[in-house]
Order: structure tokens, then C-alpha cells, then sequence
């Protein structure tokens, strides 16, 4: 009889791998989209964060500029980052940077291809009172 009844559940293990797959997969690839796109958000908030500090070091629109591409393009070392854009506006004290990037998606299964990063930084400028 117990031969009979191991012989009936032998493909139960495949059946229900078959079931909980697709669930786990989806998991799986949905975590690592979130995490490709955290990561790319934290590296548009670290480039305007160092942009921001260039443009109150040396007071200049350009090399804020230049320092938020340099800084996109070293922290984001497979962080899926393109067309990175900045904007730079100085206010009395305060210089206040603003940085743009498309992201590419990792995987496209939960995030679209037009889907664009933003965060902007603001500091005081040192050498000015």
C-alpha cells in the first residue's frame, strides 16, 4: 500500500514547482530592478550633491556643471545613468543645483524606458557674505 501511495505523489514536487515559479522569478526580478533603480537615484543625488559643492567652492555655474557629469559618470559605474543635465542658479547666499538623467532600465519589466531621475542640491556659498 505504501508503494502504491509514493508512486501517486511522484510528480507533486514538479507540479508545484511549476506553480510557485513564475511567482519567485518575478520576485526575484522585481527586486533587482528596484534595487538598479535606487541605485541610480542615489547616484543622480550624489553628482548634484558634489556639483553643488564645486559651484560654492569656486562660485562658477560652469564647473558646477562639469563636476555634476564627472561625479555622475564615477558613481555610476553600472548604475544605468545617460544624458546627464544640470542647472545651476545662484541666489544671494545660496547656490542651488539642480540634476537631471535618464535611466535605462535593468530588466524594463517594471519601470518604463522614458523614465527620468531628479535631485537637486542646495549649499552656501563660502567666499561670498
Amino acid at each position: 500500500m505504501t508503494e502504491q501511495r509514493i508512486r501517486s505523489e511522484a510528480g507533486q514536487a514538479i507540479i508545484e514547482m511549476a506553480l510557485i515559479m513564475p511567482l519567485l522569478l518575478l520576485l526575484i526580478l522585481g527586486m533587482l530592478e528596484f534595487g538598479w533603480l535606487l541605485n541610480g537615484q542615489l547616484t543622480v543625488t550624489a553628482s548634484a550633491r558634489e556639483a553643488a559643492r564645486t559651484a560654492v567652492l569656486y562660485d562658477s555655474a560652469g564647473r558646477a556643471a562639469d563636476a555634476a557629469r564627472i561625479a555622475a559618470e564615477r558613481f555610476s559605474v553600472g548604475s544605468g545613468l545617460s544624458k546627464v543635465q544640470t542647472t545651476t542658479q545662484f541666489s544671494g547666499t545660496q547656490a542651488k543645483i539642480r540634476v537631471e538623467a535618464e535611466f535605462n532600465p535593468l530588466i524594463g519589466l517594471f519601470v518604463s524606458d522614458q523614465t527620468r531621475l531628479e535631485a537637486s542640491a542646495e549649499m552656501r556659498l563660502e567666499n561670498r557674505r
